[in-house]
């Protein structure tokens, strides 16, 4: 079982780095892939597409976010994340995708939890690749 949890502790890992790809590319300017939540919030006109407009609106979002998790991980407040900062971002972030991942809250993955978010993760990069 520890052996399943460290690969589970594994695999969120990578997951994460997979599933910010495929957020960062879903649905950007076209209209596969993008999900409602997106839809919603930057297609404007409704048309199924990012237009230039829609894609500065994205674009402004995604630099704020940024903006803030630096500014929330940045305990020296210099503006730049050091190694030990760094760290503490992808431990918080390792974090979240596991409790994202652990749907009965029990500490651990189980199989059917494991598959629910490798399934997760390939729609993402499906999303991504057949644009």
């Amino acid at each position: 079982m520890k052996a399943f949890k460290k690969l589970g502790i594994a695999v969120v890992g990578s997951s994460m780095l997979f599933g910010a790809v495929a957020f960062a590319g879903e649905g950007y300017g076209h209209g596969k892939g993008m999900s409602e939540e997106f839809k919603a919030k930057y297609d404007t006109n409704k048309d199924g597409k990012l237009d230039d407009a829609e894609k500065a609106a994205f674009k402004a979002d995604r630099a704020a976010q940024h903006k803030q998790r630096v500014a929330q991980y940045d305990t020296n407040k210099d503006g730049n994340l050091d190694d030990q900062e760094r760290a503490n971002l992808k431990a918080a972030k390792l974090q979240e995708r596991f409790k994202s991942l652990d749907k009965n809250n029990d500490g651990q993955l189980s199989i059917d939890e494991f598959k629910a978010g490798h399934e997760q993760m390939r729609m993402g990069r499906m999303g991504k690749h057949h644009r």
